[in-house]
């Protein structure tokens, strides 16, 4: 499984063990509504919108997530 599918907040499956229940956002999905807050709160600064489209904006955010994925791994 590669690092952007885990889970962004994992729960213990078991206290006793190290198994964790992977349910709920990815990472990727996570960094994503981060990225898409930041650019829907900038007032258009971030990359010079000038209009803000549903999917200009969620591709933007989902670019902002899988760069800091890829940071992240390297």
């Amino acid at each position: 499984m590669k690092n952007s599918e885990h889970s962004a907040f994992p729960l213990p499956k078991d206290r006793d063990e190290n198994k964790f229940n992977l349910n709920g956002l990815s990472k990727r999905e996570y960094f994503a509504a981060m990225a898409m807050n930041g650019v829907l709160s900038s007032g258009g600064a971030i990359q010079g919108f000038t209009e803000y489209t549903p999917n200009l904006v969620s591709k933007t955010a989902i670019a902002y997530a899988d760069e800091l994925l890829k940071q992240l791994e390297s």
